[in-house]
C-alpha cells in the first residue's frame, strides 16, 4: 500500500542510494509508528480543521438509487420534500451572532474535512482520477492552531491520508497522485515558514503523491517570496506546480483547466493520461 510507494518513491529521490534510502525509510517508518497517520481523525487536529482552509473538494452523488429514488411519482410530486426546520428559540439572534467574538464562532464550526463522505455525496476528482482539495490561503492561519507544528504536521498527513483513502481505480491500477488548487488571494508573508514545514512533510514521509499543483489568484507581490519557497522544492515538485493565467478564475475554471492536460495518475511519470 503506502509504505511500498513510498520506498520506491524514497529510492527514486535518492537516485537509488541505497544507504541513503535505508535511512529515509529507517525515519520514515520510525515516524509512522509514533504518529500513526492512518488513525488520524479530524478530532486531533480541531483548531485546524475547524478553520476550513484545506477544502476537501465534493458534489452530489449520482448513483442510480438516487436518481431511482427521485424519479418515483410521490417524490416527483413533492409528496415528501424537506420542510423547512421550525426556529429554534435556543438558537442566538441575528445581532448576538453579531457581537460573538471569532474564536467562538470558529468553536462552533464543523470539522473539515470529514473522514467519510456525507449521505448523499461523493469525492471530487479531475478526469485523470486525481483527489482535488483547495486550499484557501486567506482562511489559512496556522500560526494559531493550539498544537503548534505538531497539529500542523497532524493536518498535513491527516490530507495525505485523506487523498490515499479517496484515490479511485482507472486503468485496472490504483490513482496514486493527487491534485492541489491553491487560492494565493490573501496572501501574508507570515505563511512562509509554515509552507516550508508542510513541504519538509510531504518530502520525507509522502514523495512522489503529487500529480498537480495550480496556483490560483496570484497576487503581484508573491512572486518574491516565490524565490524564497522554490529553493525547497525539488525538480519533481517544481515540474508539476503550475501558475495559472489570470483568466482562469475560480475552482472550477482551474478543474476544467487541470482536465484539459496530461498529468501522470500513477508512480509511472512517463505514463500520462
Amino acid at each position: 500500500g503506502n509504505r511500498t510507494f513510498v520506498s520506491g518513491c524514497v529510492r527514486q529521490v535518492v537516485h537509488w542510494d541505497v544507504e541513503r534510502a535505508a535511512k529515509l525509510l529507517k525515519a520514515d517508518l520510525e515516524w509512522r509508528a509514533k504518529t500513526r497517520p492512518w488513525a488520524l481523525r479530524p478530532s486531533h487536529m480541531p483548531s485546524a480543521c475547524r478553520q476550513q482552509a484545506w477544502q476537501v473538494l465534493m458534489g452530489p452523488t449520482r448513483s442510480r438509487a438516487l436518481l431511482k429514488w427521485k424519479q418515483h411519482p410521490r417524490h416527483a410530486s413533492g409528496q415528501h420534500t424537506l420542510q423547512p426546520e421550525a426556529v429554534n428559540s435556543s438558537r442566538p439572534t441575528t445581532w448576538l451572532r453579531r457581537k460573538m467574538s471569532l474564536a467562538t464562532r470558529l468553536k462552533r464550526r464543523e470539522l473539515h474535512p470529514p473522514y467519510h463522505c456525507p449521505p448523499l455525496m461523493q469525492w471530487r476528482y479531475t478526469r485523470h482520477g486525481l483527489p482535488i482539495t483547495v486550499l484557501e490561503v486567506r482562511h489559512w492561519y496556522p500560526e494559531r492552531y493550539k498544537g503548534g507544528k505538531r497539529e500542523e504536521a497532524l493536518h498535513v498527513a491527516y490530507h495525505m491520508e485523506h487523498y490515499i483513502r479517496r484515490m479511485p481505480f482507472r486503468r485496472g491500477r490504483r490513482v496514486e497522485r493527487c491534485c492541489i488548487i491553491i487560492s494565493l488571494k490573501g496572501f501574508r508573508a507570515s505563511t512562509v515558514p509554515h509552507v516550508v514545514h508542510c513541504v519538509n512533510i510531504l518530502r520525507k514521509h509522502y514523495p512522489g503523491r503529487l500529480g498537480i499543483a495550480c496556483l490560483i489568484d496570484v497576487p503581484n507581490y508573491f512572486y518574491p517570496f516565490w524565490r524564497v519557497i522554490s529553493p525547497y522544492l525539488d525538480e519533481e515538485i517544481m515540474s508539476k506546480v503550475h501558475f495559472l493565467p489570470s483568466s482562469v478564475k475560480g475552482t472550477e475554471a482551474a478543474i476544467e483547466w487541470c482536465n484539459k492536460q496530461k498529468l501522470p495518475p500513477f508512480r509511472d511519470a512517463s505514463l500520462l493520461v
